[in-house]
């Protein structure tokens, strides 16, 4: 009898372990279903030229961020938007690249352009050597955007805006415009 009870409750501990680790396993094959949309070319120059560095996806944020960026940017990749963020381009792609070597958590946005009809160039626009939480990006429309830190001031941007932002917390636009990136902080 009591082998009998001490079998039926391993055998429920199993099945509860086993429906617990597809149901994680789900989650995680969702969040990370972010595939990156990069044109080979595009994919190929980032893997050369960032070898020791991955795109950043949804498992990469912790809990709290991973939620609130399923809910607002459903489907999207945190770790990789595009845009016309050079007034002249197609399209331009910008990805957030992490350390995949660093016991740091090191990031870097990168800006993937076509240089010609088929060949692209990749150039890092910002780098942070250690982020307490790991940020996302996204494009944002042309417009008027104002300086956190003195609301008098604004700019006003004609191409489409690269957002890299700790979610909750700081965010930065960068915007091209004299022949470079710059930024700004818009919240903080």
């Amino acid at each position: 009898m009591m082998k009998r009870f001490v079998r039926r409750g391993l055998v429920l501990i199993v099945v509860l372990v086993a429906f617990q680790a597809a149901a994680t396993a789900a989650e995680q094959s969702q969040l990370d279903s972010c595939v990156p949309a990069l044109p080979e070319q595009a994919r190929q120059v980032i893997e050369t030229k960032y070898s020791n560095w991955r795109i950043l996806v949804a498992s990469d944020l912790n809990k709290d961020d991973q939620e609130i960026w399923s809910r607002t940017h459903r489907g999207e990749c945190p770790g990789i938007t595009s845009g016309r963020f050079v007034p002249a381009s197609k399209a331009d792609y910008a990805v957030l690249l992490v350390n995949k070597k660093s016991a740091h958590r090191e990031v870097q946005v990168v800006v993937v352009r076509s240089s010609t009809s088929s060949a692209y160039e990749a150039t890092t626009i910002y780098s942070n050597n250690q982020v307490t939480n790991y940020p996302v990006i996204h494009t944002s429309k042309p417009g008027k955007y104002h300086n956190f830190h003195d609301r008098t001031k604004f700019v006003q941007i004609e191409s489409d805006v690269l957002i890299y932002e700790h979610i909750e917390s700081r965010a930065l636009a960068f915007y091209y415009k004299g022949g470079k990136f710059l930024r700004l902080v818009i919240s903080d």
